[in-house]
């Protein structure tokens, strides 16, 4: 078993570790399997499969990599195969998440979804 950083952004961010998460199995469109932890040679196969990503700047969206030197890829192009991943996940966020966040109780359960993969080059962060 792995253990994960998983964070949640929205309103409000909230950040824990997940202690024996299984491994997600990242399947990137165009890259394959990503082994965990990253190697450098494969972030250099995601990097190549992304674009760069651009950032909020008052009411624009620009890339500038003095800003950010970040690499997103859609959700549609990275999928999570194990099979007992999504119910880790959907476990934190019905127990934890939804109420870290500041959400009232919930009525009909919060879902997670991908929105992008993010790769982060040295010092973008």
């Amino acid at each position: 078993m792995l253990e994960y950083e998983v964070q949640f952004t929205g309103k409000f961010a909230y950040s824990m570790v997940v202690p024996d998460c299984p491994n997600p199995g990242l399947d990137v469109d165009g890259v394959g399997r990503v082994a965990l932890p990253l190697t450098d040679h494969t972030a250099k196969l995601i990097a190549s499969a992304g674009d760069q990503a651009p950032y909020g700047h008052g009411m624009d969206t620009v890339v500038d990599t003095t800003v950010r030197d970040t690499i997103q890829i859609d959700a549609s192009s990275f999928h999570f195969t194990n099979p007992k991943w999504a119910p880790v996940i959907q476990k934190w966020v019905e127990g934890k998440v939804w109420s870290k966040l500041g959400c009232a109780p919930f009525t009909s359960p919060p879902r997670c979804e991908p929105y992008k993969l993010l790769l982060y080059k040295p010092g973008a962060q």
